[in-house]
């Protein structure tokens, strides 16, 4: 401090503990306004007969959620996975790699055994796109197509 020509107590002012207030006992920690609170949240009830577009799939999260909806949401009528195309490799071909190779997909592997593909064919759309494009880098007719089924 002294060769920077700065006192010694020049920084005591700045310097602040880092340890948060605790919250006010009985009230949330963030307000949310007079928003109504949800007792239960019927997820397979929700999406059953549901179609819905899953992004990010090649992530960890998303692969993870995936198989969950897989296995925990039965009657989901279909899943589309927008998955962008590498160089070299469709988005069908990326999709069919993490099926092989991501620890993921083993419990389902384990339950469907040789029907897996067939399984997955049934419940799983794979489109070519990308999020930082607009329209999500679908072509027009695909576009078309997902609008008048999706739902969520």
């Amino acid at each position: 401090m002294s060769r920077l020509g700065w006192p010694e107590y020049a920084l005591d002012n700045g310097t602040q503990p880092a340890a948060r207030p605790s919250a006010p006992a009985g009230r949330a920690v963030a307000a949310l306004g007079d928003v109504p609170r949800v007792e239960r949240l019927p997820v397979r009830e929700t999406l059953a007969n549901r179609h819905i577009l899953l992004v990010g799939v090649t992530g960890f999260i998303a692969k993870v959620w995936l198989v969950d909806l897989l296995e925990n949401v039965p009657n989901i009528r279909k899943i589309t996975l927008l998955v962008r195309r590498n160089r070299n490799t469709s988005a069908q071909r990326r999709f069919e790699k993490i099926i092989e190779e991501s620890p993921a997909f083993d419990t389902l592997q384990a339950r469907h055994g040789r029907q897996l593909g067939a399984f997955l064919k049934e419940k799983v759309e794979v489109v070519e796109g990308d999020v930082s494009q607009p329209g999500l880098g679908l072509d027009a007719a695909t576009q078309d197509r997902l609008a008048k089924s999706l739902d969520l």
